[in-house]
C-alpha cells in the first residue's frame, strides 16, 4: 500500500538531512568524507513491539481513542528491525486500514489507507515531508501534515462511498507479511527507476528548512546517491550469494572483490563508489568525471574503464542480477585489490 511510500519519504527525508550536514562538515574539513551509511533498507521485519510504551504519547492517545470510537480494531505493535527510532500500530475497519508511527525525532503521524481489488493504492496521511516523492501510476497519496485524523478518516470514507470499485480486506493476521512485502515492493520499484531523482531530493531539501545554494545542493544529491548505490549493492550482493548457493565462508571471503554495477544512477555518484571499493584512484576519479558527467548507461561506462586495463587484470563478470534493479556484478582481479 502507499503508505510503504509514505514511510519511504519520510526515510529520505532523514538521508537528505544526513546529507546536507555531511556535507557541510566535508566542506568546513575539507577532507574526503566516505559516503555516508545510513540508508533507508531495501527490505524490514517487523518485531512485535513488547511494552509499546510510545502509545501513551499524548498524539498517539490521541489518534488510538478516535479509531477506536469509530469501530477500528487494534492490531499488533511492531517495532522495525532495520529502523530502530521506527514504531508503529496498525487498526483495521473494513478496507480501511490506519497505521500509527512513531519516531524518536519526528514524533507521532498517522496514515489511513485502502487498496482496489484492482490494485490501485489510496493514502491520506499527515506524515512530515512525506508528500514531495513520486508515485507509481496506481498509487494516489494526499499528504499534508497538518492533517487531523478526522480529516484524514473523512477523506478516505468519502473514497470508499464514491468508488464503483471493490477494495481488498487485510486483517491482523496477514499485516505484518503484506506490510513487509510491499515495502520491499515499493524499495524495488524506487530502485528500477534509478531511485530518488533530483527533483524529488530538491523538494525535500526544502521541506526541510535548510538553507542551501545551488551547489550545496549538487553536492548533498551526489552523497545521497552513494547511498544508495552502497544499498543496492548490499541487498544485490546478498541476492546473489542465495541464487548463487554460495556459503557465508565462501562470501565473505569473496565479496570484498565484488562490483555492483546498476544499468542507470549517477555517473559521479559511481565514480565515489568505484574509488571507494579500489577500482580508480582519486586523479583517475577527477578525470572520469570531467569526460563522463553526463554518460546516463553505467554499465557502458564501467565497460570503458575496464577495458582500460590489461587484459589480464581486468574485472571479470560474473552474474546479471535483477534484484534490487537490473545490474551486473563483476569481480575484481586479486592485484587489484
Amino acid at each position: 500500500m502507499l503508505f510503504l511510500q509514505i514511510l519511504g519519504g519520510v526515510l529520505l527525508t532523514l538521508v537528505v538531512i544526513v546529507a546536507l550536514a555531511i556535507w557541510f562538515i566535508k566542506r568546513k574539513l575539507k577532507q574526503f568524507l566516505q559516503a555516508p551509511s545510513q540508508t533507508d533498507p531495501i527490505i524490514i521485519h517487523l518485531n512485535e513491539d513488547l511494552g509499546a510504551d510510545w502509545l501513551s504519547d499524548k498524539s498517539a492517545k490521541a489518534y488510538i481513542e478516535y479509531l477506536i470510537s469509530e469501530g477500528f480494531t487494534p492490531g499488533t505493535a511492531y517495532e522495525i528491525f532495520e529502523l530502530p527510532d521506527f514504531r508503529l500500530i496498525p487498526y483495521f475497519s473494513g478496507p480501511l486500514i490506519a497505521v500509527i508511527y512513531h519516531h524518536a525525532s519526528l514524533g507521532v503521524f498517522i496514515d489511513i489507507a485502502c487498496e482496489t481489488e484492482n490494485g490501485d493504492e489510496f493514502t491520506f496521511s499527515n506524515a512530515p515531508f512525506a508528500g514531495a516523492l513520486d508515485s507509481r501510476p496506481n498509487q494516489h497519496k494526499d499528504v499534508d501534515s497538518s492533517y487531523s485524523i478526522d480529516m484524514l478518516h473523512n477523506k478516505a470514507q468519502e473514497l470508499l462511498q464514491e468508488s464503483s470499485e471493490s477494495f481488498r480486506i487485510i486483517n491482523e493476521g496477514e499485516f505484518r507479511t503484506y506490510f513487509e512485502n510491499s515495502y520491499k515492493q515499493d524499495q524495488a520499484w524506487k530502485a528500477r527507476r534509478g531511485g530518488i531523482t533530483f527533483k524529488e531530493f530538491v523538494k525535500i531539501a526544502q521541506q526541510t528548512g535548510e538553507k542551501v545554494n545551488a551547489e550545496q545542493m549538487k553536492e548533498a544529491f551526489i552523497l545521497t546517491k552513494e547511498q544508495e548505490l552502497y544499498q543496492w549493492q548490499e541487498a544485490g550482493l546478498e541476492h546473489y550469494q542465495k541464487q548463487a548457493n554460495i556459503s557465508d565462508e565462501e562470501f565473505e571471503r569473496d565479496s570484498h572483490r565484488l562490483i555492483f554495477v546498476p544499468y542507470t544512477t549517477s555517473a559521479k555518484a559511481f565514480c565515489s563508489y568505484l574509488l571507494d571499493r579500489g577500482f580508480i584512484n582519486e586523479k583517475q576519479q577527477e578525470k572520469i568525471e570531467k569526460v563522463y558527467a553526463g554518460e546516463t548507461d553505467i554499465i557502458r561506462l564501467f565497460e570503458k574503464l575496464n577495458d582500460l586495463l590489461s587484459p589480464e587484470i581486468r574485472a571479470a563478470l560474473v552474474s546479471e542480477s535483477d534484484f534490487p534493479l537490473k545490474a551486473k556484478i563483476y569481480r575484481l582481479h586479486q592485484s587489484m585489490v
